[in-house]
């Protein structure tokens, strides 16, 4: 008999604005470098004045800064593609980073979408860092595109007054003039939102767009983002979901199926492997924002088939039910050249969260594989919250 598992749902809700609580960091600093023994001297000769440790680091002096967002709002995750640095050498460098966002991709392997591109010759990547998916070098410049991912549609309010008051020091954005900071663009990987200003940087750092979701209740960053090579870290911060108490799922693996990777965004995942191919069933949240067509079109592509209209959506559009909560579910299994891949996936909204459960791989075994995927979706259970 197959055991139910019990999943803690740990997930990226950007909407939600939870923030997580600081990391207990300890600080270790030489007792030689401490200034300690400075203010003992001061206080015996009756002055009140601070020493500041030797090894203390130098103040940021504001500076000239120009920033450029470009933010690509998928179906499952939102994409930033981040320039920052003197006004002069971007702008110098414009015509070369704006023609590399423009030129940039989006393809889907083992069920997952990403960006893809052709790095230009004489430029490299950086090393990995924290929150960051990849870093872009561009040659014989100070210049790098910094690429990170996000779940779920993005709140570009609050994104937009984290570059502009905290990054730029320029006035906060209202709800009303968000729109006015965004240009409209096109590129070979679609539609994406262009944020492009100047201001003045305090010298912090302009990590990104995941740094905004890391913030402590005080707003600076906990211990564990910053890489302070002098701290010790007693307790990793929780990511915002965790600290918001999220509610807990009961699940049955289906037969034949194995525990895949998971992810912030991907809760549960399940593979088939067969010398015929490669079938998976994964379980994302994310914000209830998500609209269905939209990624039902998603889908399809990701599937080799081309986009369908509203009509011809509420056509192929069956009614299910998860765990008591009604959804929609879609099959893309018909026969056709552009792939062999095929896909069923489910929506159901529960609260401020949207959950899909999909089932994607070659499509003759995602088809023998329906009634796993359907015993699957009634085992499911959400467990109540407390």
């Amino acid at each position: 008999m197959r055991n139910a598992f019990f999943i803690v749902l740990t997930v990226m809700v950007a909407a939600c604005g939870c923030k997580p609580e600081d990391a207990v960091t300890v600080h270790v600093i030489p007792k030689n470098a401490s200034g300690l023994d400075g203010i003992r001297d001061s206080a015996s000769k009756g002055s009140a004045k601070a020493v500041a440790p030797a090894n203390a680091p130098p103040t940021a002096t504001p500076s000239p800064t120009r920033m450029v967002v470009a933010l690509f709002q998928r179906p499952d995750a939102a994409w930033f593609f981040k320039v920052s640095g003197a006004p002069d050498e971007v702008g110098a460098a414009e015509s070369q980073w704006q023609r590399f966002i423009d030129d940039v991709k989006f393809d889907v392997a083992d069920g997952n979408e990403q960006p893809v591109w052709e790095l230009p010759e004489g430029w490299t990547t950086g090393p990995p860092a924290p929150f960051r998916f990849a870093t872009v070098k561009l040659p014989d410049s100070e210049i790098e595109i910094r690429i990170s991912k996000l779940g779920g549609q993005q709140d570009l309010l609050s994104n937009v007054n984290r570059w502009r008051t905290s990054q730029l020091g320029l006035p906060a954005a209202t709800a009303e003039t968000v729109d006015e900071n965004f240009e409209n663009k096109t590129g070979q990987g679609g539609k994406y939102l262009l944020f492009d200003q100047q201001g003045v940087s305090s010298g912090q750092s302009m990590g990104g767009p995941f740094m905004n979701r890391a913030k402590g209740s005080n707003g600076s960053m906990p211990a564990a983002a910053k890489q302070t090579p002098t701290k010790q870290t007693l307790a990793e911060p929780r990511t915002a979901a965790e600290a918001a108490g999220p509610p807990q799922f009961d699940l049955v693996p289906p037969e034949g199926f194995e525990m895949g990777k998971t992810s912030p965004m991907v809760v549960a995942r399940f593979v088939k492997e067969t010398d015929e191919g490669k079938v998976q069933i994964s379980v994302v949240p994310l914000t209830a924002i998500n609209k269905w067509n939209d990624n039902v079109n998603f889908w399809r592509q990701s599937v080799g088939l081309e986009k369908i209209d509203d009509a011809q959506m509420a056509e192929q559009t069956q009614a299910v039910t998860v765990s008591g909560v009604e959804g929609k579910r879609v099959e893309l299994l018909e026969d056709h050249d552009g792939s062999d891949q095929g896909l069923i996936g489910v929506m159901v909204k529960k609260g401020d969260l949207a959950w899909f459960f999909k089932m994607i791989g070659k499509r003759r075994i995602v088809r023998e594989s329906e009634g796993l995927f359907d015993q699957f979706l009634k085992d499911f259970s959400f467990k109540s919250e407390n």
